[in-house]
């Protein structure tokens, strides 16, 4: 059998909480080779606080109040609902709920009370309006958001550098490409490294057990037909280590310790076998070899240095090293899909892999392209694949940025 259609038992997510029962035939990951990275799981008993309503109401005025709860609170009905468990989500502590949306008219099917969706244009300028007013700095997946944000930010400054001499060389200044450009590309090379180093931290404290995140709460009616249920967030009593800032960098009494770098045994058995894993390695990888050009880039080092020199130390680190960020974002992505030829455009996490693997992609080019230096369409093109793959690089940091700060997302079916 595949590994990647069925969990070991001491790996399978949410195991401790028998009210939740894995539907196994939604078990599924890209790779054959790698555990899952998906799973759905649906209630076998509601434990919920029942709230009884009044004997005397009618139907009439019990759907009345349904409606005026739901409106006030921004929520919305539903017919069928599971929780979905995906490898990134749980990484970023993230709980997952999908919906089917309830049919009018429809009086045998069961009926949910559950938030707003995540794509709606309400819950996303919530979304916006607490990346400019939360700042989570006890949550390791919002400061690898905010780093990687800060460099690729960082990265644009340094193409400008570069790039705005050829495009408009009346624009240039004296010490513009060797000190503008080289201290920014030290700069920037030097955060996206702290960036990867933050991502293997963050991959090595994945919840393995799994958190749930959801309340639910039964609504008894005495005269009506049906009973209701509401579905919340409940971070309370969240265990990600992302939740309480009290808790950070220790070990949260459930088993799992924080780790700053597991045993090899833990590497070997559980990290290589986790696609978000290798996609975080790959990137740590691809930074730790791109900052040596980041280093060389620096003044009083790169203008002392021959053409020959330049190409091996300066160059050819620039490619090797943004393959790494290429590589590290097209298997983001995958880890997001149902399987590796199925896209997942409607999944956040698909378009950070995405906007990464192309700003990679800019940067392998810029690297291509530079050592060509008696070609000038060569040097405009190798400037401004820099220009562009920073930006690359900035859009999918802006989304991983909102993605960690959503920590309950629903999505419609």
């Amino acid at each position: 059998m595949p590994r990647n259609t069925n969990f070991l038992h001491s790996s399978e997510p949410l195991r401790n909480d028998d009210s939740l029962v894995l539907q196994s035939k939604h078990t599924t990951g890209a790779l054959s080779f790698l555990h899952p990275t998906h799973a759905v799981f649906r209630h076998r008993v509601l434990r919920t606080t029942e709230k009884s309503l009044s004997t005397n109401e009618s139907d009439d005025s019990k759907a009345a109040l349904e409606a005026h709860t739901i409106a006030s609170s921004n929520e919305q009905l539903a017919h069928d609902v599971h929780f979905a468990w995906r490898s990134r989500d749980n990484r970023k502590g993230r709980h997952l709920l999908q919906y089917k949306p309830a049919v009018q008219g429809d009086s045998t099917s069961p009926l949910y009370i559950v938030p707003e969706k995540s794509a709606s244009v309400t819950e996303t300028l919530k979304g916006i309006k607490c990346m400019l007013t939360c700042f989570r700095y006890w949550d390791i997946s919002y400061l690898v958001a905010i780093t990687f944000f800060i460099a690729s930010a960082t990265w644009i400054l340094n193409s400008f550098f570069l790039w705005l001499p050829l495009e408009v060389p009346e624009s240039t200044f004296s010490g513009e490409i060797v000190v503008g450009g080289g201290i920014s590309a030290f700069v920037g090379a030097t955060l996206f490294q702290l960036g990867s180093i933050l991502l293997m931290i963050e991959a090595f404290n994945a919840e393995r057990v799994g958190c749930f995140g959801w309340q639910i709460e039964k609504l008894v009616s005495k005269q009506s037909e049906r009973d209701m249920v509401r579905i919340s967030p409940n971070l309370q009593h969240c265990v990600h280590h992302h939740n309480d800032k009290s808790g950070i960098g220790k070990g949260r009494g459930d088993g799992q310790e924080w780790q700053w770098f597991p045993s090899w045994n833990t590497i070997r058995s559980h990290c290589l076998r986790e696609l978000g894993f290798l996609a975080s390695f790959a990137m740590f990888c691809g930074t730790t070899i791109f900052w040596i050009s980041g280093f060389v880039a620096l003044p009083g080092v790169i203008d002392h240095m021959s053409q020959g020199t330049l190409n091996g130390l300066y160059w050819v680190p620039q490619i090797v090293g943004s393959l790494g960020f290429t590589v590290s974002g097209f298997l983001y992505m995958l880890e997001t899909q149902p399987n590796w030829f199925t896209p997942s455009p409607h999944v956040l996490g698909w378009h950070v892999g995405l906007w990464n693997g192309i700003g990679g992609i800019g940067f392998v080019l810029c690297g291509s392209l530079g050592p060509a230096y008696g070609n000038s369409g060569a040097q405009y093109q190798s400037a401004l694949a820099n220009f562009w793959g920073g930006w690359a690089f900035l859009i999918g940091s802006t989304l991983q940025w909102y993605e960690s700060l959503d920590k309950n997302p629903v999505e419609e079916q």
